[in-house]
């Protein structure tokens, strides 16, 4: 009975050997492909494609409304623009943003979406240098 306890023990140990072998493994390739990705980005100077972030390019402002416009793209690809309107308020000692708008903004806004259109179509005008 003692032999079987002592071939158990061994077994037991050899699959705790095995499993902290592969364990041991996995690591190193999780860590070779980091390496790999390492040297990748550092040797092949490579920069991440930013492009399809939104950059703020203009900005229109009047009493408490303000137009922002945005472009993305790049100069192979062209520029998309948007434009995003809001309007401030202060709610106690904060400043606060909203969407919406009264009566009394939507001719200022109109007005401040015409100057956001022409801003945008000069831009596009421009000749590409």
């Amino acid at each position: 009975m003692r032999a079987w306890k002592t071939n158990q023990h061994v077994q037991n140990l050899k699959s705790k050997c095995i499993n902290a072998a592969i364990e041991f493994a996995y690591y190193c390739i999780a860590l070779t492909n980091i390496f790999i990705l390492v040297i990748i980005f550092k040797f092949m100077n490579t920069q991440p494609d930013l492009s399809y972030l939104p950059v703020l390019v203009h900005e229109i402002r009047h009493d408490d409304l303000e137009a922002r416009v945005w472009r993305r793209g790049s100069a192979e690809k062209g520029y998309t623009y948007t434009a995003a309107f809001q309007r401030y308020y202060r709610e106690g000692n904060e400043t606060k943003t909203s969407g919406s708008f009264g009566k009394q903004d939507l001719l200022v806004l109109g007005l401040m979406a015409t100057r956001a259109f022409e801003w945008i179509s000069f831009q596009s005008e421009q000749p590409k240098l």
